[in-house]
């Protein structure tokens, strides 16, 4: 089984790979893309995870959230 920290990314992949809500570079952490405020993206099988489903991270998805469990 392939350890997520040696997979072969081409350089300018590395390059556009941006949190999808700040926009800010992403840092690679053992198995984690971590942005500068903290949030963590799962590298799964190989996989960047950047999925912002069930996400709590900034005003507004808590306020989308809420509106989605009310309706």
């Amino acid at each position: 089984m392939q350890k997520n920290k040696h997979i072969k990314i081409d350089n300018w992949v590395r390059e556009i790979i941006v949190d999808p809500l700040s926009k800010d570079e992403l840092k690679i952490s053992n198995d984690y893309l971590v942005s500068k405020y903290g949030k963590k993206y799962p590298i799964t099988n190989g996989i960047y995870n950047l999925k912002l489903l069930k996400n709590e991270t900034t005003d507004d998805q808590k306020i989308w959230k809420k509106g989605q469990v009310e309706y």
